[in-house]
């Protein structure tokens, strides 16, 4: 093996950067000071207050023994919320649950490398290196709320997917802007801040088995313990509107020092690393996070059907070097600066106003102000290309393996290790997948994101068979909706398109315009779908026509689910916007509105999967041709409907969880379906002009 000093890039002889802390910094540090004091204060007031009331009522009935059954009443009271207020004093950092905690001693180059890191920026070295799935990097510190107030030991998070995209150089300055951070004598307060913020959240915010209990002793059938859990249900829900409020602010204050912690970062790997390193590193990693969730995406459409990979990262790689093909008709200012290269210099690469994806652990500025700010006082680096990040690593197979299961985790997956095959293996199945969707660009997009609708198919059969069109009266119907002409249409959908997504504010009349405008649009795209099929069905041989017919009924019909589901999927997520279900524990407790509409989206799922029960599956690939629609669907039994007295959380969890995976394999099916049927139509339709031979 070689030296593992050699992997470290040599650091700049930076000069001249401040390092200290700016007005702006200073004063964030002080009112998020205050802010945390606050809410110290306000919080322990409340343990205390509460569990002053059982230590009062206690010493009370100690000197009066008829005030015992007060006593007990005041402890059955108090020491629930007692519990209640301490649960988040344990929480473990969202960020290090899906971590897998690595030996360095494993891995002599990566301890090497982060040692002198360390060292360099004057920063404690972590005492724990773990690596999470993602396109990311923190340091966080303990692994508990108590910890990291405390002085919980510093650990390093790494994400495998920002090794997978990043050279040396690069990832030296991701890591130095991360022990920046330890390196700032402020930093406690930011994590503070950050850790304070899980534990409101989890409190105002999280659900857990003592609400369910509440709620059930609501329900009870003994008085007392309805009285009991009533007056505990006051207590909880005044304690979570404090520190709702109390979450409100701190998160406020939180962004504000966050955009100054991040900045004096920067300027920390700047000073180690020089300027366009980390800008490099910027636009690596949000390139790096745009492939990961598309390689996400892939994956788990792909374990639908039982297929799962032993190696996220190398389907990361082929999506991020695909990359630049997805973003070529992509429009705006960020999506663009992602595509072009990123070029060394004092020149600024990103755009103004754009604030990208989050990549990292917090809040950020946008990558304008942050590029502009590393090279306010520009600092040349060397330029000499390095090697990969990953010659950090020692047997990265294993770690790729590990990272990838614990990926299918995070999507809600867990396949066995027997089931992982190899990468190149599942990139052929997925590559079938996505040829199998691809629509030729002869169509110029005309089945892209609408409804198609020729019309009900028997009614279509029986015209064409009772009062047969001639081939002419045929062909002039459907060349309109061919080469040219389907073009010139297609621009002028796409131009309504953008005069509908970027409306005037002020100009309503245009905007109705665009929206009759469309309507019109949709309804001669339905005219185009009726030509399209009575051409084909004139052209098509006896087995064609029956394909071409069992496509468009398997269409039709997993339309007409898909446009049900998105209606109410409308409906109740109006309601979400203005009701927090979090707020009833039993169904009975909920609003009627609400209940009816999730009542009307269960019977409707009900209806809807007893029809798929008698739709059979045309042939698509990686599933097996006439098997029954509802199979695919969904796997488990629906659950059962809202019982009144049922506790909401749960129920609503599970099922909007089916409801998402019935909607996501309808759509998949659709355009399965769909891109099997514009080959068919391709096949059948000998003059179908070829794509070179088309304007784009």
């Amino acid at each position: 093996m070689a030296d593992p000093a050699s992997a470290y890039p040599p650091s700049v002889a930076a000069s001249g950067i401040n390092l200290g802390a700016g007005p702006a910094y200073r004063r964030g540090v002080v009112r998020l000071l205050l802010g945390l004091g606050g809410f110290a204060l306000i919080y322990l007031e409340m343990l205390v207050g509460c569990v002053a009331a059982m230590f009062v009522a206690i010493e009370a009935a100690w000197r009066e023994p008829g005030l015992w059954p007060v006593a007990i009443l005041a402890v059955l009271l108090f020491a629930p919320l007692v519990a209640f207020l301490l649960r988040g004093l344990v929480q473990r950092p969202a960020i290090g649950e899906a971590a897998l905690t690595i030996d360095v001693q494993d891995h002599p180059r990566l301890l090497a490398f982060v040692q002198q890191l360390a060292q360099d920026a004057g920063a404690p070295a972590p005492k724990r290196i773990s690596l999470s799935v993602g396109v990311n990097a923190a340091m966080v510190r303990g692994q508990s709320t108590l910890a990291s107030l405390f002085g919980g030991q510093p650990e390093l998070i790494v994400g495998l997917g920002l090794v997978n995209v990043l050279d040396l150089r690069e990832f030296k300055a991701a890591l130095a802007h991360e022990l920046g951070h330890f390196a700032q004598s402020s930093t406690r307060v930011g994590q503070w801040a950050h850790r304070v913020t899980i534990v409101l959240r989890g409190i105002v915010l999280g659900r857990s088995r003592f609400d369910a209990r509440l709620a059930r002793g609501r329900a009870a059938k003994r008085g007392l313990v309805r009285t009991l859990a009533e007056l505990l249900s006051v207590g909880v829900r005044g304690a979570r509107g404090i520190l709702a409020w109390l979450l409100t602010r701190i998160t406020h204050l939180n962004r504000a020092l966050a955009r100054e912690l991040e900045f004096n970062a920067d300027l920390h790997a700047v000073a180690l690393c020089g300027s366009d390193p980390l800008v490099a590193a910027l636009w690596s990693a949000q390139r790096g996070a745009l492939a990961m969730n598309a390689a996400l995406g892939a994956l788990a459409e792909l374990a639908k059907h039982g297929v799962f990979t032993e190696d996220l990262y190398a389907h990361h790689q082929l999506r991020l070097e695909q990359l630049d093909e997805r973003l070529a008709g992509a429009r705006g200012p960020m999506l663009h600066a992602l595509r072009e290269p990123y070029r060394w210099g004092r020149r600024l690469h990103f755009p103004p106003g754009e604030t990208p994806a989050e990549v990292m652990g917090y809040s950020h500025p946008s990558y304008r102000d942050r590029e502009a700010n590393a090279k306010q006082r520009y600092v040349a680096a060397d330029q000499t290309p390095l090697g990969p990040a990953w010659i950090l690593f020692s047997d990265d197979p294993q770690l790729r393996r590990e990272l990838t299961l614990r990926a299918y985790a995070q999507l809600g997956l867990g396949p066995d290790r027997s089931q992982l095959r190899p990468a190149g293996e599942v990139e052929a199945r997925l590559s079938e997948e996505l040829a199998e969707r691809r629509q030729g660009a002869h169509h110029h997009g005309f089945y892209d994101n609408r409804v198609v609708n020729p019309g009900p198919v028997d009614q279509l059969l029986a015209e064409l068979a009772s009062d047969p069109p001639t081939p002419e009266q045929l062909r002039a119907a459907v060349d309109p909706w061919r080469g040219a002409a389907l073009a010139a249409f297609m621009a002028s959908w796409r131009e309504t398109e953008l005069r509908l997504e970027r409306p005037d504010p002020v100009d309503h009349a245009a905007l109705a315009s665009a929206q009759a405008e469309r309507a019109r649009q949709v309804q001669q795209a339905h005219v185009g779908d009726r030509a399209v099929f009575r051409w084909l069905w004139h052209q098509a041989s006896p087995p064609q026509r029956l394909e071409l017919v069992e496509r468009h009924r398997f269409s039709s019909f997993v339309q007409h689910l898909i446009m049900a589901l998105n209606a109410h999927h409308g409906r109740v997520a109006t309601l979400f916007s203005s009701v927090d279900a979090r707020e009833y524990e039993l169904a009975s407790h909920a609003p009627l509105e609400l209940l009816d509409a999730l009542d009307a989206l269960h019977r409707d799922l009900v209806s809807s999967l007893a029809q798929a029960q008698q739709v059979r599956l045309p042939a698509l690939r990686n599933l097996e041709a006439g098997e029954s629609l509802a199979a695919v669907l969904l796997a488990d039994p629906l659950i059962e409907s809202l019982a009144h007295e049922a506790a909401l959380g749960p129920w609503l969890q599970q099922f909007m969880a089916q409801v998402t995976i019935v909607h996501g394999r309808l759509r998949t099916l659709y355009y399965k379906n769909l891109g099997q049927l514009l080959a068919l139509h391709d096949r059948i339709d000998a003059e179908a002009p070829e794509p070179s031979d088309q304007s784009t």
